[in-house]
């Protein structure tokens, strides 16, 4: 059963989109996914500064911080969600490719439970779908994620998460998550600038692993090197960091390295 949900469409209570709606018709448009506790938006500011870059990338008009804020705290007066959904769209326009020029939907969903943030560590697949390149995208939260859904359906409950490789077989990112495979001190994870999502959590990671002691190399990850690595862990803004005890048959008993950075980055 899909779970009621409270939105907001340009600042007014919604249920609906126009059928004409260029997110719907060609997934022109982005998106974020904010946790929220005790009515707090969780690295709101971060949001909002990457959804404002990937306009500037998509041409398409930033709704602005103000009404964004507005939107949010009218949903969180109205109840106590898990989650925030932005989403901006170019709007309703008519068939074909080229966009309207000035025209843009926010629409903000509040959905009343986030999933559970847990430190138990996951049981990971690498997926046979591979993510296509395009640099003019990568990097951007766009609403275009079948590469993700056709990986997710390749397994059910045997897994937690999947990890995806580029078409030239570098490990980019995990379905729904970013990856950070650990050697010693230093913290590797996949340079993002052909494919994959610039995550919120590992840019945190990114500025603050210095002050926790640790080296950082972003570059390009060969898969074979999952099985060289003293531990493995994905991590989003909605999770946080996340352990991983296995990929496929390959396994992990310790993460000691992935347990301080959770003590001391991941959001309480």
């Amino acid at each position: 059963m899909i779970a009621a949900v409270h939105a907001l469409l340009n600042g007014e209570p919604a249920t609906g989109l126009s059928l004409l709606d260029r997110g719907l018709h060609y997934g022109d448009g982005l998106f974020e996914t904010v946790r929220v506790r005790q009515r707090q938006p969780l690295y709101w500011r971060e949001h909002l500064d990457r959804l404002e870059r990937g306009c500037r990338r998509l041409a398409l008009p930033f709704p602005g911080a103000d009404a964004l804020d507005r939107d949010a705290q009218r949903l969180l007066a109205e109840q106590n969600p898990g989650l925030l959904k932005i989403i901006v769209t170019r709007g309703p326009g008519e068939r074909g490719y080229r966009p309207p020029t000035g025209v843009a939907n926010r629409l903000m969903i509040a959905y009343p439970h986030a999933p559970a943030a847990s430190g138990k560590p996951l049981a990971v697949t690498l997926c046979r779908h591979r993510l296509g390149l395009n640099p003019a995208l990568a990097g951007v939260k766009h609403l275009n994620r079948l590469d993700q859904i056709l990986a997710r359906a390749e397994w059910a409950d045997e897994f937690d998460e999947g990890l995806i490789r580029d078409l030239d077989g570098n490990l980019i990112e995990a379905v729904a998550s970013n990856v950070f495979l650990v050697f010693g001190d230093t913290l590797v994870t996949p340079e993002l600038n052909r494919c994959g999502v610039a995550g919120i959590m590992r840019q945190k990671i990114l500025d603050q692993a210095d002050s926790l002691g640790y080296q950082v190399d972003i570059r390009q990850v060969d898969p074979a090197e999952i099985a060289q690595a003293d531990e493995l862990f994905l991590c989003n803004s909605v999770a946080g960091i996340r352990p991983v005890a296995s990929v496929d048959a390959h396994r992990w008993p310790d993460h000691p390295a992935t347990r301080r950075l959770i003590e001391a980055l991941n959001p309480t």
